[in-house]
């Protein structure tokens, strides 16, 4: 009776450990980088290859900032850009440009949110594309118009640059 008892609690705990695993398995294969920008974005990205992915995300509440470059090699994934809003033709607006590069003005210098180790922005520039920007702040009003973003103590928001040039799209998310 004893050995019937350990054999079923044995089984039950294989199949949970079993469960597990194939859920760990799953969000490693369906939950790659690609299928995050797809989604954020709403265009197919899965044909693009990694070049460059971090996340700092599971801080305090999940805050942190995801940046992915993703390349692809041919048009199809410009071909599919809509040319109107949320995405908008270079260059970049002022919000835009402080957002991934910064900005000094007289005594007042503002840091870009997306940098390396050493500070230096991630996003490169880029003079022939297009960007996007959403707002996913609760207080925003218009989710993309970026021109309100700096009135608030938080930010929610992403934001991508498609470069035509190299067929390479720098993709963001920021979150406080």
């Amino acid at each position: 009776m004893k050995s019937k008892f350990i054999k079923i609690i044995f089984l039950l705990f294989s199949i949970v450990i079993l469960g597990i695993l194939s859920l760990i398995v799953l969000n490693i294969f369906f939950n790659t980088p690609q299928r995050k920008v797809s989604k954020a974005l709403g265009i197919n990205a899965s044909s693009g290859k990694i070049l460059s992915h971090i996340d700092t995300h599971g801080g305090f509440h999940g805050d942190g900032y995801a940046y992915t470059v993703l390349q692809f090699s041919d048009d199809s994934y410009c071909d599919r850009i809509p040319t109107s809003a949320p995405w908008h033709p270079l260059p970049l607006s002022s919000s835009m440009q402080t957002i991934l590069y910064g900005t000094t003005k007289d005594t007042q210098s503002t840091s870009p949110l997306f940098t390396d180790d050493n500070g230096n922005p991630l996003f490169p520039k880029i003079e022939n594309g297009f960007y996007y920007f959403k707002d996913r702040h609760s207080k925003s009003t218009n989710p993309f118009d970026d021109s309100a973003i700096w009135n608030r103590y938080s930010y929610n928001f992403t934001i991508a640059v498609y470069d035509f040039d190299t067929r390479t799209l720098y993709f963001g998310t920021f979150d406080t």
